[in-house]
């Protein structure tokens, strides 16, 4: 079916629309609104910045490919052909987007008084829980922030973001509560034992070894309880052995209820 004039200017305007807003985003180093007490380690904020760069650059030569082949591809060409190739650049976008937001949401809470300050602290303790002697792997950068709720969380680094880029750091969300007691390090520091036991894949060898004993035992509802808590039990242990009975102590708090 030929293509009107009108479709396919309407198409080149939306694109355009999207190039625009593209021009909008700037690397974080331009508009960070925190003391540099609060800012986040140099080796967090170049992985943030190079992958938005990298998707940027990407983006926009996409669009401007698209605008160059939507007026001037054959005019029999589909309406929805070009239709379809839109939309793909507009997901695209958006999942851009999505990856700036999420820092976005860390970075800005910087500019909170004092707890800017607190949360810089909290990835130099997250940082060094991540270490190891041995060189086992090469530690990536972590960066915390406040969040509502009662437990803590984490978007392991090196994992898919939205889009599907890799994350350059691990985000570590601490709830607000935790902030002042005996949990905060408990929390923090068993979410750094999620990213570690990743970086060395614990889970999955552990896992395999739970499979071969759960065959060979009778108690095959203990094991499989066992094969799908290791995760869990992975990360409170690393709290322990950087934090001992405050890790337990931290936990308890997480997990009890009152009782009536």
């Amino acid at each position: 079916m030929r293509r009107s004039i009108f479709e396919t200017q309407f198409l080149v305007n939306e694109a355009e629309s999207l190039l625009t807003r593209l021009n909008t985003i700037r690397p974080f180093a331009l508009n960070m609104p925190m003391v540099m007490a609060a800012a986040v380690s140099d080796d967090a904020l170049q992985g943030i910045t190079n992958l938005l760069i990298k998707g940027y650059k990407e983006l926009k030569q996409k669009i401007t490919e698209y605008i160059q082949w939507t007026r001037k591809t054959n005019p029999y060409t589909s309406t929805d052909h070009a239709q379809a190739k839109y939309s793909i650049l507009k997901l695209r976008f958006n999942a851009l987007l999505d990856q700036l937001d999420i820092f976005a949401d860390v970075l800005s809470q910087r500019a909170e008084h004092d707890t800017g300050v607190w949360m810089a602290g909290m990835d130099v303790l997250a940082e060094d829980a991540i270490k190891l002697d041995g060189n086992y792997y090469e530690p990536p950068p972590l960066i915390c922030f406040l969040e509502r709720g009662h437990g803590a969380a984490i978007r392991r680094a090196r994992t898919r973001l939205p889009g599907g880029d890799l994350n350059p750091v691990g985000v570590i969300q601490v709830p607000r509560e935790r902030m002042v007691g005996s949990g905060i390090a408990s929390s923090l520091i068993h979410e750094v034992g999620h990213q570690g036991a990743a970086l060395l894949e614990l889970v999955e060898t552990l896992r395999d070894d739970i499979r071969i004993q759960q065959r060979q035992s009778p108690y095959k509802l203990s094991w499989e309880c066992f094969y799908r808590w290791i995760s869990e039990i992975i990360a409170d242990f690393w709290a322990t052995a950087h934090l001992g009975i405050g890790a337990t102590l931290g936990l308890m708090s997480v997990v009890s209820l009152r009782m009536v």
